[in-house]
């Protein structure tokens, strides 16, 4: 299989991903306004967003499109300080403009090339060091994750035994794990793995040197190794970019709460900070577009009555559902400069990446 038609493969699985992700949505919750069966009126998912802007709360809305811009320029400082730790010297407006691009690119484009591909090539046009500088799009979305997954233990320590964080996602109906156990056990993989990764010790022990060497692409592979090994003697630049990604999330999430808010709704934000990293984290295992269908179904099971503080549990599920979307509509208003950036600098495409990346690709030595 060609390389055209393995893109186009990967393409066709997320659009079903998403497409059943998006079903299973509309399936779960309300669409019109409805009955409980004691005759109560309950409103749809339509009316709750008519309400948004028919009740005055649009404020909260307009904060929440606000508010989510700080995002990228926390993410560009820290990819920022990662490229200096590799002597790659960047201006942080570049950095932000690549990251901004980045973003846009995630949210918008469909295709196999995402916003992480954009920045990792467009850096490398800028430096000599091509392999370090392709580590450090790849060490800024995993302490991106670490960060959450800790600002959420942190968050969680709040609320240890609150019945409300416990409620179990199941898989295929095999195994029940709460919001809790998610992400301690992510947690603790990433631990882990980077001790087994940073120590000299442990990487003899678990043959790490040896399974690189028998990888595809061994020299490249060598070579990335290397530079991002780099990272093992910086421990407090890293600590700065943790901090960096707490500034970042704390920013998206307060994006989720003001648009709960423009609802009329008034929960503790203390769970968005509890559910919202489990959910991202989630949803970027999953193949869909923009996870597109899996973040709203996820708002929907953990954003309850309980914490959402409404009277009826398929209420609260449309509420979450609304809460997402709203969301990520603020998002893409947020994010649509990114398109006159790209427009402004065509050569900051995903095509001309694709095609300069397919040029340069190695071979297997």
């Amino acid at each position: 299989m060609n390389q055209k038609a393995k893109k186009y493969l990967w393409l066709a699985v997320r659009l079903i991903v998403s497409g059943a992700c998006v079903a299973w949505v509309l399936k779960s919750i309300h669409l019109r306004d409805y009955q409980l069966p004691d005759g109560q009126p309950m409103r749809g998912l339509g009316h709750i967003f008519r309400d948004v802007f028919l009740q005055g709360n649009w404020p909260w809305f307009l904060l929440a499109i606000v508010i989510y811009l700080a995002s990228p320029v926390f993410c560009a400082w820290r990819w920022q300080l990662l490229l200096r730790i590799q002597n790659i010297h960047i201006r942080l407006r570049d950095a932000f403009r690549l990251t901004y691009i980045g973003f846009f690119y995630n949210a918008f484009m469909p295709g196999a090339t995402g916003g992480d591909v954009i920045k990792g090539y467009f850096v490398t046009r800028i430096t000599e060091h091509k392999a370090e500088a392709v580590t450090t799009v790849l060490l800024d979305r995993i302490i991106g994750m670490v960060a959450m997954a800790i600002l959420c233990v942190g968050a969680l320590l709040f609320k240890w035994n609150d019945p409300a964080i416990f409620s179990p996602l199941n898989f295929l109906h095999l195994v029940n794990v709460s919001a809790r156990t998610i992400i301690l056990g992510f947690l603790a993989v990433a631990v882990v793995g980077g001790l087994i990764y940073f120590s000299r010790r442990l990487r003899r022990w678990f043959f790490v040197d040896r399974i690189i060497a028998h990888l595809p692409f061994r020299d490249l592979f060598a070579r990335l190794d290397a530079a991002l090994f780099v990272y093992r003697y910086h421990h407090g630049p890293l600590l700065i970019t943790i901090a960096q990604s707490w500034g970042a999330h704390l920013f998206s999430m307060a994006n989720v709460y003001f648009c709960a808010l423009a609802l009329g709704l008034h929960p503790n934000p203390v769970y968005f900070i509890i559910f919202m990293p489990v959910i991202w984290i989630i949803s970027a295992f999953v193949p869909a577009l923009g996870g597109l269908g899996v973040t709203e179904g996820l708002c929907a099971h953990y954003f309850t009555a309980a914490v959402l503080l409404t009277s009826d549990p398929k209420e609260a599920a449309v509420f979450a559902v609304a809460m997402a979307l709203l969301s990520r509509i603020a998002q893409f208003i947020c994010l649509l400069p990114g398109g006159v950036i790209t427009a402004v600098h065509p050569e900051i495409s995903a095509a001309e990446a694709q095609r300069q990346l397919k040029a340069t690709e190695p071979s297997d030595g």
